[in-house]
């Protein structure tokens, strides 16, 4: 039995010819609340991170200045398994590019040392290391345990389980206080539900979230549930985007962001699911990514609480594909001096991280 998707495809052609021309987009610093987990800082400040270590690094020995693609905030939470019911597989995959861009490869890794050692000071660095680069070497990491249950399921499994995401997914939605919504927020949804990647949707229902933590903390989120002309239902998402950290401070055009980080991560890996993702520019203030929502099956597994034995092995796995994602940018000189300089490294990822947790804590 196949599970049908939303015809995204062809829906979202919609959006994509409606799209007004594309501009700059203010940066402005709207990270404020209360944030107090120590892995959700550097989840969520992550221009303060990036503007610290791109200085930081510029001290380093000129082979390790490469720059090229960056994830800006690579964590477990951050890659993903989607299924391609066309294709009939899983695959693991990068699935968020907020804060994508081109800068330095090294801060990128740093940042991922950093959040690891965050979630446990126990795992071996050096060991992320030779994952990296093995990556860098297109030396591709066999799955740990955890992540290969997963991508070998059968289509049977994922079905159900997808079948179950948008149920409650209608739920929830069903469940949601619209009376709760601000009258600002009310008239941007009433313009998106006149486009006729909505409009065409029947059994139309909505609600609205405003992130309270993570690099897009108080971005607007609203989801839209309905059914396609096929009786297929499936939920499309607005996501509110904001100035990635990796660029520049002052202003940014955010679309030509996300069409530089779609071209070059399908390049990588041409069945990710971002293939059907699009910008959509509502005015000069509000832009956003539209995409169907999928179950990411990764997050049947709290990788973020595995024991330190196993925690290794999915950190290890993630370094290597982040290495995989830098190696088209990398040289072997690069690749050369992050292999012989593994314990200086260390220790200039710790200060970093220290001058970033003295930072966000004044």
């Amino acid at each position: 039995m196949k599970f049908k998707a939303l015809t995204l495809s062809v829906l979202l052609c919609a959006v994509v010819s409606a799209r007004a021309e594309s501009g700059m987009l203010k940066c402005t610093d709207e990270a404020d609340g209360q944030v107090s987990n120590k892995t959700k800082l550097l989840k969520t400040y992550t221009r303060e991170y990036w503007q610290i270590a791109t200085s930081e690094v510029k001290s380093l020995p000129k082979p390790l200045l490469k720059t090229g693609f960056v994830a800006g905030d690579f964590h477990f939470n951050n890659a993903g398994i989607y299924y391609d019911f066309a294709r009939n597989r899983a695959e693991f995959q990068i699935t968020d590019f907020d804060d994508a861009g081109k800068n330095y490869l090294i801060a990128d890794f740093f940042k991922f040392l950093t959040y690891v050692q965050k979630l446990d000071k126990s795992v071996d660095q050096r060991q992320l290391f030779d994952a990296y680069i093995d990556g860098l070497q297109n030396k591709e990491a066999a799955p740990p345990s955890e992540i290969e249950s997963l991508l070998y399921g059968s289509q049977l499994d994922f079905s159900k389980d997808s079948r179950k995401y948008i149920e409650n997914q209608r739920e929830e939605i069903t469940a949601f206080d619209k009376a709760t919504i601000k009258k600002d927020i009310q008239n941007i949804i009433e313009k998106l539900k006149k486009l006729k990647v909505i409009s065409r949707l029947k059994d139309l229902d909505y609600m609205v979230q405003i992130n309270d933590s993570g690099s897009s903390m108080n971005a607007l989120r609203v989801q839209f549930i309905g059914t396609d002309e096929n009786a297929v239902t499936g939920v499309i998402e607005f996501k509110q985007m904001k100035c990635s950290a990796t660029g520049r401070p002052d202003q940014q055009n955010v679309t030509e962001n996300f069409d530089s980080a779609k071209k070059f991560v399908l390049s990588f890996s041409p069945a990710n699911i971002v293939k059907n993702q699009f910008t959509y520019k509502l005015d000069d203030s509000h832009y956003f990514l539209v995409r169907e929502k999928k179950k990411n099956f990764i997050k049947k597994i709290d990788l973020e609480s595995l024991p330190s034995a196993r925690m290794t092995a999915v950190a290890s796995f993630y370094a290597n594909y982040l290495g995989r994602m830098h190696s088209p940018s990398a040289d072997t000189f690069y690749t050369e001096m992050v292999k012989n300089n593994s314990a200086e490294l260390i220790q200039k990822a710790k200060d970093i991280a220290k001058k970033f947790k003295d930072e966000v804590k004044n």
